[in-house]
């Protein structure tokens, strides 16, 4: 029981990042009339960086320089600037609904990066469902305006 619990639970945190991600992904595209994807990453980072501050401090967590300054930390916040300013271009020049469309394939990615790469077995029943959620994310998202 206590399984079920934690998947709900999990279920939850996936919605609810999912519900954030949409708000956000619409805050930047009315910031994108106004603001620069500089200036908008620059104020997304500094916000983030706060949240992310008070949460480890109240979470017990204290950052020592060797953990900030380790050079994979440093790697992967280059890389996360660099999808994190593409994304934004592409939101801000983008359809909102095409741009969630082909952000919504990452699942696709993933199944198929699991099974290539940690070797997960791919059967009938995970294909199906990722093709029939990424189908229902088609309807929803409505890309082509039809």
């Amino acid at each position: 029981m206590a399984a079920v619990t934690d998947n709900l639970r999990a279920a939850g945190f996936v919605l609810g990042a999912i519900a954030f991600w949409a708000i956000g992904d619409t805050v930047v595209k009315l910031l994108a009339e106004t603001m620069s994807v500089p200036a908008i990453v620059f104020l997304r980072g500094l916000v983030s960086v706060v949240l992310v501050v008070l949460l480890a401090r109240a979470g017990g967590w204290r950052p020592s320089r060797e953990t900030l300054t380790h050079p994979m930390v440093l790697l992967r916040g280059l890389f996360e600037v660099g999808t994190v300013f593409t994304y934004l271009l592409g939101v801000a020049n983008l359809p909102l609904a095409v741009a969630n469309t082909l952000i919504f394939t990452s699942p696709l990615f993933g199944v198929a990066l699991g099974g290539l790469v940690l070797r997960e077995r791919l059967g009938p029943a995970r294909l199906g469902a990722v093709a029939l959620g990424f189908a229902g994310m088609l309807l929803v998202t409505d890309p082509l305006g039809a």
